[in-house]
């Protein structure tokens, strides 16, 4: 109980420098914390946010202040529920942020496994387009080449004509000029 009580006056004194209207008076940063928590028979300084700022150290005591137990039975009964109360406490939280860690992941591997998926799709579309951008050009150059052959057998053009067809015929290359190239003619459209 004089720990306990020896903690709060402490944590009271810290607290009242601290919000102190005059400084000047009583300076925070060059009072001697450490001779106070010892005065007050603390074997250890709490946990405070405005004494980690001035990095004070205690010598270390080998005790473990959690076991030190109240004479009072009744009390010590109550201090040992409210610890297993806080142990469940913090089992439970830890518990929520592994999972909520866990989904975390699971939601970022889903993302980009789906990333992944759009990106295989588009790449079997490419490959699918440059697979058949080729064999619908050249079955169309075929098909007018034949055109421009039977013209010529028929006599309806002379050799040189039918020379000229056929270069012009070369340079209309649809696998460098796609914007007369229909991907959904041609059965792509699965992908898309």
């Amino acid at each position: 109980a004089a720990l306990i009580k020896g903690q709060e006056a402490f944590v009271s004194l810290v607290r009242a420098y601290k919000e102190h209207a005059l400084p000047s008076i009583f300076p925070f940063n060059t009072y001697d914390w450490v001779g106070l928590a010892k005065g007050l028979g603390l074997l250890q300084l709490p946990r405070l946010p405005d004494l980690k700022k001035l990095n004070l150290k205690m010598r270390p005591v080998h005790v473990d202040i959690k076991k030190i137990p109240f004479k009072d039975p009744k009390k010590e009964s109550e201090r040992l529920e409210a610890e297993k109360l806080k142990h469940a406490k913090n089992e439970a939280e830890k518990a929520k942020r592994i999972l909520a860690e866990k989904q975390k992941v699971d939601r970022e591997k889903k993302r980009d496994s789906q990333r992944r998926e759009r990106y295989d799709i588009k790449r079997r579309l490419k490959a699918k387009q440059r697979k058949l951008v080729p064999r619908w050009y050249s079955e169309n150059m075929e098909a007018q080449f034949d055109q421009i052959n039977r013209l010529r057998a028929s006599g309806a053009l002379s050799q040189l004509q039918a020379e000229r067809a056929r270069e012009e015929l070369k340079k209309t290359d649809l696998r460098y000029d796609r914007s007369t190239y229909d991907p959904k003619e041609f059965g792509q459209d699965e992908f898309l």
